[in-house]
């Protein structure tokens, strides 16, 4: 089972590494308008990983059932045309320029930092304080559920620390 699931991340690396230049050349967020594109993308039942996606127009993508884990999106464009099951696991999405609103709601309660105590962000854990700001920053107009006493922020795990008995059975060289 172990196996399977490690074949199962390379070929999700393996694919993400593929796509991901792709869409960051055809979908560029600085096209100039922030008005959404009329061509339809479906990018539905997908797992990206490891990825940076920043500045990316995801503007009518079809993003049902998406998993983000670890993916940059720093100053993307996060309006798709659906999002049905989208999921975000080590993602700060709330670094994105634009976001539908209806979407920031659905994750400030549903994908908000630590929501899974396990959750692991590859660069840095991100800040409460950084976190409240960039939701203020994205609510428009400014709403209750936007605002820091309301927001969730979870609690991450503890790293593991080595045993005491794994440190009496290392050699020192």
């Amino acid at each position: 089972m172990r196996h399977a699931w490690q074949d199962l991340v390379q070929e999700s690396e393996f694919v993400s590494a593929k796509l991901a230049p792709y869409i960051q050349d055809k979908y560029k967020a600085d096209r100039g308008s922030d008005t959404p594109r009329r061509e339809q993308v479906n990018l539905k039942n997908i797992l990206l990983r490891g990825v940076d996606l920043s500045r990316v127009d995801f503007s009518n993508f079809d993003l049902s059932n998406t998993d983000f884990n670890n993916v940059t999106l720093k100053d993307a464009i996060l309006r798709p045309s659906n999002y049905d099951g989208i999921s975000f696991f080590g993602t700060r999405w709330w670094e994105v320029k634009i976001i539908d609103q209806h979407l920031l709601e659905y994750l400030i309660q549903n994908a908000y930092p630590y929501i899974d105590a396990a959750e692991v962000f590859n660069d840095k854990r991100p800040s409460k304080e950084e976190y409240y700001s960039s939701i203020v920053n994205l609510c428009k107009p400014l709403r209750e559920v936007c605002k820091a006493p309301v927001l969730k922020f979870g609690t991450p795990q503890a790293p593991m620390l080595p045993s005491s008995q794994n440190l009496r059975n290392k050699k020192v060289h």
